[in-house]
């Protein structure tokens, strides 16, 4: 079976937007849809953590907030990975349009608790750093946005 992985991580609001505008073409008929809530971004932060010259303390609180983060992360992707089975199920003639409607209303929900830890992370983590670090960090943020990283 072909699986198709969507990853809400980065960028999701361009997949959000060139979904409505009819951009992105549905997965094949028997593709598994596996949402990801890791991926990229989280190494992508670990990649700029690395690069601002932390303190060993600032380390030590980082890796405990990315640890605690995966986790979570790793807890919604399960969930997501168990809706998306229930809902391969539902195919056909066991069709319920209540149950598709509330698994996919989790779906969502799932999606923006990952946002939300994800952002949450961010804003842990920039509040470890100092002056210096943080301005670093929008360095970097403005060098991703101009294709540099």
């Amino acid at each position: 079976m072909k699986k198709v992985i969507y990853s809400l991580i980065a960028g999701l609001s361009l997949v959000g937007s060139s979904a409505v505008a009819g951009h992105n073409p549905p997965p094949p008929q028997n593709a598994e849809v596996i949402v990801v809530v890791a991926g990229p971004g989280v190494d992508r932060l670990k990649h700029m953590v690395e690069k601002l010259d932390l303190t060993p303390q600032q380390k030590e609180k980082i890796q405990g907030i990315l640890a605690s983060t995966d986790a979570k992360l790793k807890k919604g992707l399960d969930q997501v990975r168990t809706n998306n089975k229930q809902l391969h199920e539902l195919t056909g003639p066991s069709y319920n349009a209540s149950k598709v409607a509330s698994l996919a209303d989790a779906q969502g929900k799932l999606c923006a608790d990952a946002i939300k830890t994800r952002l949450e992370a961010r804003h842990e983590i920039y509040a470890l750093l100092t002056p210096e670090q943080q301005k670093k960090l929008e360095q970097f943020k403005e060098e991703k946005k101009r294709g540099v990283l």
